[in-house]
């Protein structure tokens, strides 16, 4: 059951992060996908655990919704600044992984 819920709950977020269109949207949209991969293949390797790989996912689903967020507020555009602080946090979960 847990793991129909988790599945559905990373389908949301592709879905939802499939809807941002800018180059900068396309680049987390790919990391994102990138590090789920490596999440599931770390569970399934045994490396991590699910509770570990459902907080990796939460922080990826929280920098997608800041980036929507970021991008509403300044006409569809991130800020060099929002650009660095989503990166350097989709880094620092990358090396969770």
């Amino acid at each position: 059951m847990k793991l129909k819920t988790l599945m559905l709950s990373i389908l949301l977020v592709l879905a939802s992060i499939s809807v941002t269109s800018s180059a900068f949207g396309q680049e987390v949209h790919k990391r994102i996908v990138h590090q789920h991969r490596r999440i599931h293949q770390g569970v399934k390797s045994g490396k991590l655990n699910h509770r570990q790989a459902s907080k990796l996912r939460s922080v990826d689903a929280h920098v997608h919704t800041r980036a929507v967020k970021d991008r509403l507020h300044n006409q569809g555009r991130l800020t060099p600044a929002q650009r660095h602080r989503l990166n350097k946090t989709l880094n620092k979960n990358s090396r969770r992984i």
